[in-house]
């Protein structure tokens, strides 16, 4: 039994992944989840099954939080040259954190 969704409005997968969230998703991270699903890049969401786009969102969740949510680089000038100073500093709420993964789970319950 095939799970295929028809949508109105067609976009690639790297868009849906991209607007699942508000972090900017690095290149990097996309292309690995794309790898992992074994889906080609700039297939179409109306190709895939809901599982399978359930599964990559998951996996953007999963990858969202383990990523900082705010970095602080301090940086040094003198007169044409810059230094970044010390070891950027990283922060991430708890709570929002707890959220992500609670994001990911439930996609992964549905499966």
């Amino acid at each position: 039994m095939s799970e295929e969704l028809f949508h109105t409005e067609d976009m690639t997968i790297e868009d849906f992944l991209s607007g699942a969230t508000a972090y900017e998703i690095a290149d990097n991270a996309l292309k690995r989840v794309l790898v992992k699903r074994k889906i080609a890049f700039g297939t179409m969401v109306s190709e895939l099954t809901e599982r399978q786009l359930d599964l990559a969102t998951a996996d953007i969740y999963m990858w969202c939080a383990s990523t900082p949510s705010s970095k602080n680089d301090t940086e040094d000038s003198d007169g044409g040259w810059r230094k970044g100073v010390g070891r950027p500093a990283h922060t991430t709420s708890d709570n929002y954190v707890k959220w992500r993964k609670n994001c990911m789970k439930n996609g992964m319950k549905k499966l």
